[in-house]
C-alpha cells in the first residue's frame, strides 16, 4: 500500500485539512507509514472529532520529528498551529495541536522500529510490509466493552468515597474553600460509576477514561437518571452555604444509590463509616459555625459601623438609608423611654453603638467575645462607669445579678437549639424586678451588604463577606415579632415585641411571676 488512499474518509469539514496534511507528509520519503486512530478510524467521527493523525518515521530521523515547536510544526503540516502541547516517551512523540481554523489534530510520530499502539486503525498509506503487518495485528476492537460490576469494587468505591467526604469538616474549619472544591471534583468519578453501574449492572473499574469509553457511559447514565444528574453535579458552589449543600448532596446520591447497589449485588454497604462522616459534619455545623461566627466578628471589628452608618458596601441609595436612620431612630427613642437603670448587663455589646445609650445607669457591665470591639467601644464611650470583658456568651457563667440587661442584634445569633438555654442565662442573671430590653433585625434584603445574598427567611444560617472578600458562616435567625413574643410566653416572659416597618424589631419584658 505504497500509495496514499484517501477515498475511504468521511464526508466532514476537518477531513479536507486531513487530506491536504497528509498529502503533504507523504511526499516525504522519511515517512514509513500514515493510519488514523480514534472516532474517525472508527467511523464515529462528527464535525467537532479531533483527527488522531499516527506518523511512523525512520528510526534515524525520529529526532527531527521530537522537537518542533508551533512554527516549526506549521511548517511541517502545512498549516497555521497556534497552539502545541507535546508528550513525549520512549521512541514516540504526541503533539496535541490547535489550528488556526479550529481543528485539534492529535500527531502521534513514531520510529517504525516501535509496535504501533494499540487501537482501532484506518491505513491511509504504508510503504513497508512488515510494518503494516504490525498496524493490522495492533488493532482493537471498535470500544472495549465494560465489564459486569464487581460487588466489592462497588462496596470499595462507596467506602473511599465516605473516607474522602469526611475530610471536607477539616477543610471547611481551615476555610479552604477551593481545596473542598478539588474534592467535590474527585467525587465525581464516584458518583458517575454508581450511577452507570445501577443502570446497566457494568462498571469502568479500571478501565482507562477515554472520549470513546466515556460517551456510552454518559448516555446510559444521562437515560436512566434524566436531569437529576446534572442537578446534583452541576448545584451552584460559589460561597460555603452552597458548598455545604454541595457535600451533602453528593452524600445523599451516594447512601441512596449505594444501597440500592448493595441490595441489588448482595454486599455489606458501610453504614458506621457513613454515620461517623454524618455525625461530624452535623456537629461541626453546630459548634463549628459558633467558633466562625466569633471569628467573623473579630475580623469585621474595624468595619462594623459602615453596617449601621449605611456606608460602603451597606450604603443602599439616599432613599433606603434614610428609611434605616429613620427607623433606627425611633428604635433609640424606643430605649430612651425604656429608661435602663441601676446595674446593667449588656450582652454583645459590639462597638458601643448602644452601649453609649446605657451609661445615664448606675453601672453597665458589657459583654463581648471579641476582644477588637471591645477595644472600640472603650474608645467610643469612655466612661467609668463601664466594666468590659471578653466571654463567650454561649458558655459564660454569670457572676452577679443586674437590674436591666440589653442586647442589641445578638438574639438572632443564638442558635435555635440553644435559644431556652440562654433564656435561662438571661433568668440567671435578672435580680428580682429586673427588666430587659432587646434589639434585634427583620428580613428584608437591604438591611445587609448589597454584595450579600440573603437566603431563605426560615434559613438559620448565613454567608456574610468582609471587605476584604474572605467569607464566613455564622448563625442568623430572623423572628418575625409575633413569632418572638409567642416563644418567649412559653418560656414564662412576658414581652411586648414592636417592628419598625423595614429593619428592626425591638421589645420590652420581664419575667411573668415578677408582675404585682
Amino acid at each position: 500500500m505504497e500509495e496514499l488512499t484517501l477515498d475511504s474518509l468521511p464526508d466532514l469539514p476537518q477531513i479536507a485539512v486531513l487530506k491536504r496534511i497528509t498529502t503533504r507528509l507523504w511526499a516525504d520519503s522519511e515517512v514509513i507509514a500514515l493510519w488514523l486512530g480514534g472516532s474517525i478510524a472508527r467511523g464515529k467521527a462528527d464535525a467537532h472529532s479531533d483527527i488522531d493523525l499516527r506518523v511512523a518515521v525512520r528510526p534515524e530521523t525520529l529526532a527531527d520529528w521530537q522537537e518542533p515547536e508551533r512554527t516549526a510544526l506549521s511548517a511541517l503540516i502545512g498549516e497555521t498551529v497556534v497552539g502545541v502541547h507535546a508528550l513525549r516517551w520512549e521512541g514516540t512523540v504526541l503533539h496535541q495541536a490547535l489550528l488556526a481554523d479550529g481543528v485539534i489534530i492529535d500527531l502521534l510520530v513514531q520510529s517504525v522500529s516501535q509496535d504501533p499502539p494499540p487501537d482501532v486503525t484506518l491505513v491511509l498509506g504504508c510503504r513497508d510490509a512488515a510494518f503494516g503487518a504490525l498496524l493490522a495485528s495492533a488493532a482493537l476492537p471498535e470500544v472495549e466493552e465494560m465489564k459486569p460490576a464487581d460487588p466489592e469494587a462497588i462496596r470499595e468505591a462507596i467506602t473511599l468515597f465516605w473516607i474522602g467526604s469526611h475530610k471536607h469538616v477539616r477543610m471547611l474549619s481551615r476555610h479552604l474553600d477551593l481545596l473542598i472544591l478539588q474534592g467535590l471534583a474527585l467525587e465525581l468519578p464516584v458518583l458517575l460509576r454508581l450511577w452507570y453501574a445501577e443502570a446497566t449492572g457494568r462498571d469502568q473499574g479500571s478501565q482507562r477514561p477515554t472520549i470513546h469509553t466515556l460517551t456510552p457511559m454518559m448516555r446510559a447514565i444521562t437515560e436512566a437518571t434524566g436531569p437529576h444528574s446534572l442537578e446534583v453535579l452541576g448545584s451552584a458552589r460559589t460561597n460555603r452555604a452552597e458548598i455545604v449543600r454541595a457535600i451533602e448532596a453528593n452524600r445523599n446520591e451516594v447512601t441512596a444509590v449505594g444501597r440500592r447497589l448493595a441490595a441489588t449485588f448482595g454486599f455489606e454497604y458501610p453504614d458506621a463509616l457513613e454515620q461517623t462522616a454524618r455525625q461530624n459534619l452535623t456537629q461541626y455545623l453546630k459548634d463549628g459555625i459558633l467558633q466562625e461566627q466569633i471569628a467573623y466578628y473579630r475580623a469585621r471589628a474595624g468595619e462594623y459601623d459602615q453596617w449601621f452608618l449605611r456606608e460602603g458596601r451597606y450604603d443602599r441609595g439616599p432613599e433606603a438609608n434614610a428609611r434605616w436612620f429613620t427607623e433606627a431612630a425611633s428604635v433609640e427613642a424606643a430605649l430612651k423611654a425604656f429608661a435602663p437603670s441601676g446595674r446593667v448587663l449588656e450582652l454583645a455589646c459590639g462597638t458601643g453603638l448602644w452601649t453609649r445609650h446605657l451609661v445615664r445607669a448606675d453601672s453597665v457591665t458589657a459583654l463581648d467575645a471579641s476582644p477588637e470591639v471591645l477595644e472600640i467601644n472603650r474608645a467610643r464611650v469612655s466612661d467609668p462607669k463601664v466594666r468590659y470583658a471578653e466571654v463567650d456568651l454561649l458558655n459564660w457563667k454569670p457572676d452577679g445579678v443586674y437590674d436591666t440587661i440589653f442586647f442589641s442584634f445578638w438574639l438572632s445569633h443564638v442558635p435555635p437549639e440553644r435559644f431556652d438555654d440562654f433564656w435561662n442565662l438571661v433568668q440567671s442573671c435578672l435580680a428580682p424586678g429586673g427588666r430587659v430590653f432587646l434589639l434585634d433585625s427583620l428580613y428584608d434584603a437591604t438591611s445587609t451588604a448589597a454584595d450579600h445574598t440573603l437566603e431563605e427567611a426560615d434559613a438559620e444560617t448565613q454567608t456574610r463577606r468582609l471587605n476584604d472578600g474572605r467569607e464566613f458562616r455564622i448563625v442568623k435567625v430572623f423572628y418575625p415579632p409575633e413569632e418572638l413574643a409567642r416563644k418567649l410566653t412559653g418560656l414564662g416572659w412576658r414581652f411586648d415585641m414592636q417592628s419598625t416597618p423595614n429593619y428592626f424589631l425591638y421589645g420590652s419584658g420581664e419575667r411573668q411571676q415578677d408582675e404585682a
